[in-house]
């Protein structure tokens, strides 16, 4: 796998992490977050909305990172041209399914994804400033040291 693929995974593992973090309903419950690592049909539905919008992202100078495979080449060339079909739809989800998409990058990716996050929560932990109304209060300027 090339560093742009390398690179995609991260990405998409980041955005997957994003959408996925959600706060406990009930009062007093800790906030959670789960990781689900998306399947071949959700990345190849990912990839066909950055085809559908290619011409903005070229307009305003976007750069953006696609899987290395014929297949999204070909189609990436007919998105600029905005000849893309439904066809084309069903073209792509068969190559992720059979060469593009494999399970294990994402696990790989997710690893220091998670463990960047879990430290980083860690700091967050044994800083918290103060208890209001029950609630922990943490310092405003989070960047990382």
């Amino acid at each position: 796998m090339g560093r742009k693929d390398r690179d995609l995974v991260i990405v998409l593992a980041g955005i997957a992490l994003a959408l996925c973090v959600t706060t406990a309903p009930a009062y007093g419950n800790p906030p959670c977050f789960c990781i689900t690592i998306p399947s071949a049909e959700q990345e190849a539905a990912f990839v066909w909305k950055l085809l559908t919008n290619i011409r903005f992202y070229d307009r305003n100078h976007y750069a953006l990172s696609m899987p290395r495979s014929e297949i999204v080449s070909m189609l990436l060339e007919k998105a600029r041209k905005n000849e893309l079909s439904s066809k084309d739809m069903s073209l792509l989800q068969k190559d992720f399914q059979t060469t593009v998409y494999n399970r294990m990058d994402y696990q790989n990716g997710y690893r220091p994804l998670l463990m960047s996050c879990l430290q980083q929560m860690q700091k967050l932990r044994s800083s918290k400033t103060t208890m209001t109304n029950g609630v922990s209060t943490y310092p405003r300027n989070m960047t990382s040291d």
